[in-house]
């Protein structure tokens, strides 16, 4: 079945803090996030995600390494204890060392994690005994 590709206008409209990277780079990205999420994902609505969280992601990880401020969700996680006397902090790590999202380049921002959860849910992992 085919779906309805995802347009750069839709993408901006889905994430807003893109809004002003261009049409051009939107739409080369997407073109690449199709690749990898295709007409055999469970329907349309998770090729649609699927289709726009890569994107993000790669947007994101994109203006990261050009040293942009555009990381939403950077790092596993929160602050999970702190202290104030010896000045102490400790964070959340998020994820198990388990967790294949945490090892894989998914990790690296909160689109990567959606994308990922979603990936998994169309492309399980196939085990034959």
């Amino acid at each position: 079945m085919a779906y309805t590709p995802v347009t750069a206008a839709a993408f901006k409209t889905r994430f807003p803090i893109f809004a002003t990277s261009s049409d051009t780079l939107i739409e080369a990205l997407l073109a690449e996030a199709m690749l990898m999420v295709d007409d055999s994902w469970l329907s349309q609505a998770d090729y649609t995600a699927g289709v726009m969280y890569l994107t993000a992601h790669l947007l994101a990880t994109d203006n990261s390494a050009a040293g942009s401020s555009v990381v939403i969700g950077a790092g596993a996680g929160g602050v999970a204890s702190e202290s104030f006397g010896g000045m102490s902090i400790s964070y959340d790590k998020g994820a198990s060392a388990n967790d294949a999202a945490s090892k894989s380049q998914w990790g690296s921002t909160e689109y990567g994690r959606r994308f990922f959860r979603l990936l998994k849910l169309n492309k399980p992992a196939i085990v034959s005994v």
